[in-house]
């Protein structure tokens, strides 16, 4: 949450939304939204928009968001919008093609996540020790 909080603070337009690490038992999207009470957006990645059928009230979610979505490499957009979303609203921006494991990987080998995450979150991670690899 740390982390989310620091990454968001960059941008006026972005808000860390503590409700689901501090919601009890299992945590849902559905909830989260049915919560929020209000027409939300959920940008996603391609590759995660291809496993929202199997979330939780699937059927409900699609139809009280708007899905915003990144293309991913490997994730056709007609896969997307004729088997997961038929609407769905694409996000046209320069591609990255690194995940959240890879940056793991990346600094668990030794290096820095300066430059793939937001500064004030690179600092954080060094701070705190955090990815790296304990030694046997």
């Amino acid at each position: 949450m740390a982390m989310t909080r620091l990454a968001a603070s960059e941008a006026p337009y972005f808000l860390a939304d503590d409700r689901e690490v501090l919601r009890s038992g299992p945590t849902y999207t559905i909830d989260t939204v049915n919560e929020l009470g209000q027409d939300c957006v959920l940008l996603l990645g391609a590759d995660a928009v291809r496993g929202v059928p199997s979330w939780k009230r699937a059927d409900e979610l699609i139809d009280r968001v708007t899905f915003a979505v990144v293309d991913r490499p490997g994730v056709s957009r007609d896969d997307i919008e004729r088997s997961v979303l038929r609407k769905c609203t694409w996000i046209t921006m320069p591609r990255i093609d690194i995940s959240s494991t890879d940056i793991r990987s990346y600094v668990a080998s030794g290096h820095t996540a300066r430059f793939l995450v937001p500064e004030a979150v690179a600092a954080y991670i060094k701070t705190n020790g955090l990815y790296r690899t304990v030694p046997s």
